[in-house]
């Protein structure tokens, strides 16, 4: 195979070729995109990795994942740790762009797979409601304060605004989800679980859309819930979680707070983990990590039922 990586940045991209070292730049435009993928393909690349950042990086991805060249999304925390483990403490777009070209060659990890546009639209639309709750809750905190009374009003006026405006994009994702009839129905087949709402429903199905198709481990582990071991020698710290996608686990956890009083095996496992002694903050986090494998599994079991008859 033939590697590359792709610094990106906002207004341009910065390429490192692996096989020749060959470095160079591009605009963050359609057309310069196209002449890219095109000058990759000539060169034989067939397998380019680019840090996930923000969405500067969707437009060249998707424009290579369909023109045949694998693509790996790297999350820079982890490219700049790979960075540092070779000894590649500068940080500069050349240097990023040749890390980026050596994980390309070394990581093994499945390519990514662009997201439908549908889908794409819906995980804008979930993202736009918890930037808008983000924005509430910001208010609502200021309300605590010792305040003019034109400011307390304003506020008062703000936070009615948003309320609004939330309501309407969860009718509009709700009129979204159901343009889809296997979404739909997957978000229907999440909710049958005792404390998962339609809110945490749809956050799951559409954030994660890997649900139902990894295993358990991959699935704790892609919403930031696998319990990493912290040990040397004789010494054994407490695991910790890490890393993973926030929104979905911020959902687990409003799910696992209602699951602990209305879910039996999860309130079950709840109250016996305190019992043993463990911290509510433990108990509750491996209670956020049981659902989101029963949820994994409740999908991925009625999928199996509907593929025969597809």
């Amino acid at each position: 195979m033939h590697y590359a990586g792709i610094d990106v940045g906002k207004r341009c991209l910065t390429i490192c070729d692996k096989q020749t070292g060959r470095l160079w730049q591009a605009k963050q435009t359609p057309a310069a995109h196209k002449a890219l993928v095109a000058e990759l393909i000539r060169l034989g690349i067939t397998r380019v990795a680019l840090e996930a950042t923000a969405d500067y990086d969707l437009p060249i991805a998707e424009a290579m994942a369909e023109a045949g060249i694998e693509v790996l999304r790297i999350n820079p925390r982890q490219a700049r740790d790979f960075a540092k483990g070779h000894g590649k403490l500068a940080k500069t777009d050349r240097v990023d762009a040749a890390v980026l070209a050596l994980i390309a060659e070394k990581l093994d990890c499945p390519a990514w797979v662009p997201a439908s546009p549908h889908l794409r639209t819906l995980q804008a639309l979930v993202d736009r409601r918890l930037d808008l709750i983000a924005q509430r809750t910001a208010e609502k905190n200021r309300q605590g304060h010792r305040l003019p009374k034109a400011v307390a009003d304003s506020i008062k006026r703000q936070i009615k605004r948003l309320s609004e405006e939330i309501k309407h994009i969860e009718r509009t994702l709700k009129a979204e989800l159901a343009k889809d009839a296997p979404l739909k129905s997957d978000v229907a087949v999440l909710q049958g679980e005792k404390g998962v709402g339609w809110v945490v429903a749809t956050t799951l199905r559409v954030l994660v859309p890997e649900l139902g198709q990894v295993h358990r481990t991959q699935i704790a582990a892609l919403t930031g819930l696998a319990p990493f071991a912290n040990e040397s020698e004789k010494r054994v710290g407490g695991r910790r979680i890490r890393g993973g996608r926030a929104a979905p686990r911020a959902a687990l956890y409003m799910a696992a707070l209602s699951a602990i009083r209305f879910n039996k095996p999860i309130k079950d496992m709840y109250l016996r983990l305190k019992a043993a002694g463990k911290p509510s903050k433990v108990a509750l986090t491996a209670c956020m990590r049981k659902l989101i494998v029963l949820l994994n599994a409740q999908l991925r079991d009625y999928r199996k039922v509907l593929a025969p008859a597809s």
